[in-house]
């Protein structure tokens, strides 16, 4: 890893301890590998499953953009321990701030009360009238396009992950170590493609997000950061554990 990975904890939440900390650094580790080896060796039955068929293109490109964020333009990961939300979120990230262009809205500051997954509007960019005229532009790109014209550029090279209680301890049989590993993986792979593919939290978990890979817009799957963190947390616990964790629906 080229980049620096911090950790920090907020309020009265539990400081990451070195245990934690050596997880989500192996996880980061394990993910670049992961997205190195599906590159260059597509995972096509895999993709199918979280995707539907014929977007085999489309997770490339999204792939690509996560490898060459973290190999190229990523300086920096902050993983932040945070109190439990009020949402019961696992983890939530910052929206995306394009340079020249409006934050999406004063209330993404992440405060507690609030939710930081922007709506899904297609067309994100939007015009900073106060910006100096020489950055006033405006970019009409959906989510897709943004991801096949190399979005990773634009994304910031330094990012906050906040991860609660519910990371620590939740979602994983407490009795099986794989399981644990299993869990944490997907929950680092879910938010770090909210930041560096622009996706939203449509559903959770394996029945429903394999339902929207199935549904009468494809499009919708690849758009849900579930989808992504499922997906690959099933080639994480395929080439690492003998014994497969069963995903909880």
């Amino acid at each position: 890893m080229a980049y620096t990975v911090r950790f920090e904890s907020m309020g009265d939440a539990t400081p990451f301890n070195n245990g934690e900390q050596a997880k989500i650094n192996n996880a980061l580790g394990m993910l670049e590998t992961i997205l190195a080896e599906s590159i260059t060796l597509p995972k096509c039955s895999s993709i199918n499953r979280w995707f539907g068929t014929g977007n085999i293109k489309s997770v490339l490109e999204g792939l690509n953009n996560m490898h060459k964020y973290l190999t190229r333009k990523c300086s920096s990961l902050t993983f932040v321990s945070a109190p439990r939300h009020p949402q019961d979120y696992i983890g939530w990230v910052r929206p995306m701030v394009k340079v020249g262009l409006n934050p999406y809205d004063s209330s993404f500051d992440n405060q507690l009360g609030k939710s930081s997954h922007r709506n899904n509007d297609n067309f994100f960019h939007r015009l900073n009238n106060n910006a100096p005229q020489s950055k006033k532009y405006t970019v009409k790109e959906t989510t897709g396009t943004f991801r096949a014209n190399c979005g990773y550029v634009n994304v910031q090279s330094g990012l906050r992950i906040y991860l609660t209680p519910g990371y620590l301890s939740g979602n994983f049989d407490e009795d099986d170590r794989n399981d644990e590993q299993w869990f944490k993986f997907r929950c680092v792979a879910h938010e770090l493609s909210h930041r560096i593919l622009d996706t939203i939290d449509i559903a959770y978990g394996e029945y429903e997000c394999i339902k929207l890979a199935i549904g009468s817009d494809k499009r919708t799957s690849l758009n849900n950061a579930d989808n992504w963190g499922l997906f690959l947390a099933d080639i994480y616990k395929r080439r690492n554990f003998r014994v497969l964790p069963k995903l909880n629906r």
